[in-house]
């Protein structure tokens, strides 16, 4: 028998089946219903939490903050201080920065920034001058929309840019470079600026100034000489929320130079960011040891708060599993129940049908069409219900805690396709080892119920 003839003799069997074919079909769409509700509510658990944490990675860290001096050094118990906090386990390279106080140097007490049209670049006997456009909008301050040259440096043998940040840009921007040319400034007298401020000046190819050394003018006065721009900065990153107000030009330098681009008072922010947020308390315990928690800045209450987000996070995903697990358990074993009587109702029909010449492969594959047409059709019944859910979980979830459940397009696609191939699976593998226990009899055995 044809592939077609099989396909064909499914519909008549379930045409003729109409009881069977209904009480299939409501079960498979309540096992597909559960599966997706399953996998909405354990995937918008994980999005809520996971958008907690990474909203907030940032601040898994433990904070030092000083002064400059007056006359642009950092004070040796200071770096004693940022040597030994350095060193303490489970924490990353620190980042040691402060914003450049670029109006002091350049004698300008007129204005309360430098204004980019103020300023040029210039590369390989190439000048190219700062673009004032006024479409700086990466906070919310429409009556300031001024392109600005700000500056950070950052010391030499520290992380420019600290792990958490790169982690909360991954999360943010998946498909995304944060580089998007040449690497992550980590010498002294390597400069690193965005895609934002190197088209404000003009540099839309960034291969041909990346690894090149650049000056800076300001109003005629060279602020910053042949250093070498090493990387180009995605834009992006200074759009979360943790960094929208950071400066878009870092500078490394040297701590006994520093002197050349802080006025003196500038505070030094030094941030060592905790690797791993179930070690916060470890981390803690270990400044405690040090006797530096009187000197850091360190939250162990929001700390602990994160940990804990995070352990709720892997409970709650952990027990709703298991609960749906038993839910499609039961009703699969009342679906085993209902497959298992109409073959047996359909072992004489198939028995008389192998009378007159059909193969058991035949039978064997009018039967699994039967089963994927019902499935077909219980996926498009599903679905409906399956967003009309969505609709209300989102009512019920905004009502209790302000916020519905956000999930892509391709998320809600992803969920729907998981729980067809699941259910498929489960339908098909209890009907083949049914039918196949069934019809294990020879033909006339079988005829003999006819």
């Amino acid at each position: 028998m044809s592939i077609i003839n099989c396909i064909s003799n499914a519909c008549y069997n379930l045409w003729h089946k109409t009881s069977y074919a209904s009480r299939m079909i409501r079960g498979i769409v309540f096992i597909l219903v559960i599966l997706e509700s399953a996998f909405l509510i354990t995937q918008s658990i994980q999005n809520y939490y996971e958008d907690t944490i990474y909203e907030n990675i940032p601040y898994n860290s433990v904070r030092y903050y000083t002064n400059i001096t007056e006359d642009g050094k950092i004070k040796k118990e200071d770096m004693d201080i940022i040597s030994d906090i350095g060193s303490i386990e489970n924490t990353d390279i620190p980042s040691c920065t402060f914003s450049a106080d670029v109006m002091k140097k350049t004698g300008d007490t007129k204005h309360r920034f430098i204004r980019i049209d103020r300023t040029s670049l210039k590369c390989d006997n190439k000048i190219y001058n700062g673009i004032e456009d006024k479409s700086y909008n990466f906070y919310d301050d429409e009556n300031n929309k001024i392109v600005k040259f700000k500056m950070s440096v950052c010391l030499d043998g520290y992380a420019a840019i600290n792990s958490n940040l790169k982690k909360q840009f991954k999360y943010y921007y998946p498909d995304e470079k944060l580089i998007v040319s040449g690497k992550e400034a980590s010498l002294s007298g390597e400069i690193m600026m965005s895609t934002y401020m190197a088209e404000h000046y003009g540099i839309n190819n960034y291969n041909e100034i990346v690894g090149k050394n650049i000056s800076i003018d300001i109003d005629g006065y060279t602020y910053i000489k042949d250093a070498k721009l090493v990387g180009i900065i995605n834009e992006k990153y200074f759009r979360m929320n943790s960094t929208m107000m950071s400066d878009q030009i870092i500078f490394c330098s040297l701590d006994n130079q520093i002197g050349n681009y802080a006025g003196g008072l500038e505070e030094l922010e030094v941030i060592v960011p905790i690797n791993d947020i179930s070690k916060n308390n470890d981390v803690y315990n270990q400044i405690k040891d040090m006797k530096l928690d009187s000197s850091l800045s360190m939250s162990r209450t929001f700390l602990l708060a994160l940990s804990y987000t995070e352990q709720l996070s892997i409970v709650s995903r952990y027990i709703l599993k298991y609960l749906f697990f038993f839910i499609i358990l039961a009703m699969s074993l009342s679906l085993y129940s209902v497959i298992s009587n109409y073959i047996s109702s359909m072992v004489p029909y198939y028995g008389m049908m192998g009378a007159i010449g059909m193969k058991k492969t035949s039978m064997l594959l009018s039967f699994v069409f039967e089963q994927f047409i019902m499935i077909i059709v219980s996926v498009f019944v599903s679905f409906p219900i399956y967003e009309i859910f969505v609709v209300l979980i989102n009512k019920v979830i905004s009502a209790r805690v302000g916020e519905g459940i956000e999930l892509k397009f391709m998320q809600v696609i992803t969920i729907a396709l998981r729980s067809s191939v699941i259910c498929s699976f489960i339908i098909l593998s209890m009907g083949l080892f049914i039918f196949l226990m069934s019809f294990s009899k020879n033909i006339i055995s079988m005829m003999k119920k006819v």
